[in-house]
């Protein structure tokens, strides 16, 4: 007979509270993993495409759940996402056309210098 396939019940959204940082846990010393998922989560409908994912990070947190009908589907990462897409294997004209759409307009790809400190702010 053939394994039979896993089966798990879906969370309700709402029973997520927060997710943990990597970097917490070399700083957690013998503090609970409960008190440390306290970082909010960006919530991703699962009809979401990996580019329009890692927009939805902007400027928010590392990971998200990947949700839809109010249940998680699963989990993802920043990393993960912008792994992926640098890896290339989501390319195509137009997902690359619309990320340089979408990406912000530094002095660098306007043609300029970059700040004399080497961070950029816009």
């Amino acid at each position: 007979s053939s394994p039979s396939a896993p089966s798990f019940s879906l969370v309700p959204v709402s029973s997520v509270t927060g997710c943990l940082h990597p970097l917490e846990l070399l700083r957690a010393g013998s503090q609970t993993l409960g008190s440390l998922c306290n970082e909010p989560l960006v919530l991703i409908p699962d009809m979401t495409s990996a580019l329009e994912a890692l927009q939805r990070f902007r400027g928010k947190n590392h990971a998200g759940l990947v949700v839809s009908a109010g249940k998680v589907h699963g989990v993802v990462l920043r990393t993960e996402l912008l792994a992926f897409c640098l890896a290339g294997t989501w390319r195509s004209d137009s997902l690359m056309g619309s990320a340089m759409v979408s990406m912000p307009l530094t002095p660098a790809r306007r043609g300029g210098s970059p700040p004399a400190d080497g961070y950029s702010t816009g």
